[in-house]
């Protein structure tokens, strides 16, 4: 119940638009954005914003090879 509280003076200090969900496509979490800019995406910033950096960076890489490949195959 004092969570409850607590976190109902939050919404109502910062406003609404910080109650959200969280942006990572597997998580159904939603989170209170404290942030002075108000810029979080995610509901645990260090674990599901990091998997996706580590899957962007990932396809980033994937695509650079096929494309050296692509080129080095070609006559």
């Amino acid at each position: 119940m004092i969570c409850s509280i607590g976190s109902f003076g939050v919404v109502h200090t910062l406003g609404g638009q910080r109650f959200r969900p969280c942006g990572a496509p597997t998580c159904r979490g939603v989170f209170i954005d404290t942030a002075l800019p108000g810029r979080r995406r995610y509901c645990m910033p260090g674990l599901r914003g990091n998997r996706i950096n580590v899957a962007n960076h990932r396809a980033r890489q994937a695509t650079t090879h096929e494309r050296r490949s692509t080129s080095e195959q070609a006559p």
